[in-house]
């Protein structure tokens, strides 16, 4: 623990899936340079345009991510994602100016009861898995340029239904023990799968819960983009986009609707008729709290500014009676909704310790039984650092007409390298345990 900065256990994993998906990429590209020469008009490759399902940005304004203007004069996209969330017991707390600051959060003494000091704690609590439902209705106003209306719904539920095989507890539980020759690594089976839980107390006591299997709303956007040719020739296209939204929260846990910039760059190179490669670069930056809409009923201590980023690299492979497929690796970050620049920590401690029960037991730190800085004694750690994800996502364009549908199946996994331990600085992306351990989804849209 001597280290400010420790590799997580993880890693392997993570490198080996960013390896696979590169020589995936390689491999491809190269089989495609072997085919004829005539060159296609450009396009850029398609992106997923969606957020990982964390408990917390949910309620708040979604970042969507898109480098290319509709084909048609409208479309309509429907969005169901899955995303398995698994952070108990968190705690922030606020200590005093006048109060000793620790070099490492864990060797914090001073912790006064929360029925003595409620104002201090802010308590955080997820289990389960997230399914969302999003809807996306967009309208091309002139050529590069449209306006977009999408509104959410989420579940809570247990994850033990077929459909949400993919990002169940036990899967993942799977993969950890054939990539990392673990069992139970994060202490899942010892906490107990499933237990349905998406609990958020403020600093003056109120509690914002989430009932399993009872759909609640999300947000309600809409927003503006504009796109610029830079370069448009025979075979290269690079261009810039340009977005305004605006996110309306439609729940009792938001007081604020969020006002947010997006703007971005892409350039695709066309080598062939069937095979074209597409790098992107997306950036935001939003205010949280721009308008209050409702009176007060649950505070988060949000942030004003929350900036993200996403990355993409994208393959398109065309067929002849003019569908396409398209293969594409992205990066996506935020820093999170608490990541405010005040006195705040996640100490390693428990609600219990502090007198405040819960539904998940504690763990305690012997020899024989060393934890390693997981699940919830890293948990809240998120609540005020960033949140990053790589995705994996598979697209294909049906059909010859000029407004073909278009499927995608796209995978997520929170990419967690190094984390910091000390917890005395707030960089811009720290990088840190995410809200979502993986997700799954498919979008379909079509143009007309």
């Amino acid at each position: 623990m001597t280290s400010r900065f420790l590799l997580t256990e993880r890693l392997p994993s993570k490198i080996a899936a960013l390896g696979f998906c590169l020589c995936a990429f390689v491999t491809t590209g190269s089989l495609a340079l072997q085919t004829d020469s005539t060159i296609r008009p450009v396009e850029h490759a398609s992106v997923i345009d969606t957020r990982a399902n964390e408990p917390i940005r949910i309620l708040s304004m979604r970042i969507p991510f898109s480098i290319s203007p509709i084909s048609g004069r409208h479309q309509l996209s429907f969005d169901a994602h899955f995303g398995n969330t698994w952070n108990p017991s968190g705690v922030l707390e606020y200590p005093k100016a006048e109060e000793p600051y620790p070099d490492k959060a864990w060797e914090a003494q001073f912790h006064p009861l929360y029925a003595d000091d409620p104002q201090r704690y802010q308590f955080y609590s997820v289990d389960g898995v997230i399914r969302s439902g999003t809807l996306t209705y967009t309208r091309k106003i002139r050529d590069f340029s449209e306006i977009y209306s999408a509104i959410n719904f989420n579940v809570l539920v247990d994850g033990n239904s077929w459909i949400d095989a993919p990002v169940k507890d036990k899967t993942i539980e799977m993969f950890h023990r054939l990539l990392l020759g673990q069992s139970d690594p994060f202490r899942r089976h010892e906490n107990g799968f499933n237990r349905t839980e998406m609990k958020f107390t403020d600093r003056d006591g109120r509690t914002y819960e989430v009932m399993p299997n009872r759909p609640f709303a999300g947000t309600y956007d809409i927003g503006y983009r504009y796109f610029k040719k830079l370069v448009a020739r025979s075979s290269v296209l690079w261009s810039l986009n340009f977005g305004l939204q605006v996110g309306i929260p439609l729940s009792r846990a938001r007081q604020h609707l969020s006002g947010g910039l997006i703007g971005g760059t892409s350039v695709t190179k066309q080598f062939n008729r069937t095979y074209g490669i597409t790098c992107a670069l997306g950036l935001v930056m939003q205010n949280d709290k721009l308008l209050a809409v409702r009176r007060e009923y649950h505070d988060m201590n949000y942030a004003n500014i929350v900036s993200g980023y996403r990355i993409l690299l994208g393959q398109n492979f065309y067929f002849r009676s003019g569908q396409r497929f398209t293969i594409g690796i992205e990066m996506q970050g935020a820093t999170a909704p608490l990541s405010r620049r005040q006195r705040v920590t996640a100490p390693y401690l428990t609600p219990e310790d502090i007198g405040v029960q819960s539904s998940y037991a504690p763990e305690q730190w012997t020899l024989d039984r060393q934890i390693n800085i997981t699940n919830q004694r890293r948990a809240a750690r998120s609540l005020i650092r960033g949140s990053e994800f790589l995705s994996l996502n598979f697209s294909y364009r049906f059909g010859k007409s000029d407004c073909p549908p278009t499927v995608t199946l796209y995978f997520q996994e929170d990419w967690t390298i190094l984390y910091d331990t000390d917890g005395t600085t707030l960089p811009l992306f720290a990088l840190s345990n995410n809200t979502q351990d993986f997700g799954a989804g498919i979008k379909f849209s079509k143009a007309f």
